[in-house]
């Protein structure tokens, strides 16, 4: 099979993926950009907004944009950087943790139900096959820096 064949597939299932997410966003009224910031910073509680933009492509307006309504909204809170007064640290609040907890409980309950028909013992190898993958995608970008 062909790397791009590969490539074109994730980026399908992603999509689909995407899709159960999404529905989970747009109930609380945010953009599925937002959801995938707050799915990020859920993550990664303590980041800079400069990581997060970066690692979504997302230009600097528009990040700040984004993390304005989620912090109006309630679901994160801004801190400045003690080490670097120019950058912004983003913590959870207790709506973002609670939002979470429920939509990974139902993605994982839709997942789980769209898999049934997988056979025995294959998300665990396809789980250690992408790790794998991961860490060689991750070995060559170290290597172009």
């Amino acid at each position: 099979m062909q790397e791009t064949e590969i490539l074109q597939l994730f980026m399908e299932i992603w999509k689909l993926v995407g899709k159960r997410f999404g529905r989970a966003a747009a109930k609380e009224g945010f953009s599925m950009t937002e959801g995938l910031v707050l799915w990020h910073i859920q993550k990664h509680a303590g980041c800079k907004a400069s990581a997060i933009a970066e690692h979504h492509g997302l230009p600097p307006s528009t990040m700040t944009g984004v993390l304005d309504r989620l912090e109006s909204g309630g679901w994160i809170t801004r801190e400045l950087d003690p080490e670097d007064r120019r950058a912004t640290i983003l913590c959870t609040t207790p709506k973002l943790k609670n939002f979470m907890k429920s939509a990974k409980r139902n993605i994982s309950k839709d997942l789980d139900k769209t898999f049934e028909t997988l056979p025995p013992g294959f998300m665990p190898r396809f789980y250690k096959d992408l790790a794998i993958w991961r860490e060689c995608l991750l070995a060559a970008e170290e290597e172009k820096r």
